[in-house]
């Protein structure tokens, strides 16, 4: 097995067509599909079930490629430690939710300066989620911190999409949201 053919699997997924992930990947179909094939023949599964309108991953092939996506996600933070260790005047850049006090940021910037202590921190703040996905995709930002439920999940595809593919989404808390009101106020009364 070679790396980049967990790459060409997950666009292939993604793309849910061997001759569109083949333009995207910039080589040929004939190729593509061998590397698919090398896959299947050396880990003995199918990955996709094939017919005229496109591939679909079959159930063993969503199983192996969630275990690819985390062998990925792997691979690329050896880059980022390798970045961070042999570049000492390296900067992250992270960019977050603007309603984050900076009471939340002490714990991360705690642990960017225990691990990553040659790293400058820079700090960009957004409105909301969808620009913040979208500069951690186009790499202008490493790392983005949003808050994201479901509504925003399901009717932007920038999640839809690119989740857990080109965009990992890591879960970090709960939270919940109350509605203050002063006891003299006449909604104090109302429930």
């Amino acid at each position: 097995m070679r790396i980049e053919h967990l790459y060409y699997l997950k666009e292939v997924a993604f793309s849910k067509s061997i001759t569109a992930a083949a333009e995207r990947l910039f080589i040929s179909q004939q190729s593509l599909s061998d590397a698919i094939a090398k896959l299947e023949n050396e880990f003995q599964i199918q990955l996709f079930e094939r017919s005229h309108k496109g591939v679909t991953l079959t159930p063993a092939g969503e199983a192996f490629l969630n275990n690819c996506l985390n062998i990925l996600s792997l691979y690329e933070n050896l880059f980022f430690i390798n970045k961070a260790y042999n570049h000492p005047h390296t900067t992250l850049h992270m960019v977050c939710d603007r309603h984050f006090n900076n009471s939340f940021f002490n714990p991360i910037t705690s642990i960017y300066q225990k691990y990553l202590n040659n790293t400058k921190l820079q700090i960009t703040e957004k409105d909301w989620a969808v620009p913040i996905a979208q500069q951690v995709l186009n790499k202008t930002a490493d790392i983005g911190i949003a808050t994201i439920n479901e509504r925003i999940f399901e009717r932007y595809s920038v999640f839809r999409h690119h989740a857990n593919t080109t965009l990992q989404l890591h879960y970090l808390f709960d939270d919940q949201l109350y509605f203050l009101v002063n006891k003299n106020c006449p909604l104090a009364s109302k429930k």
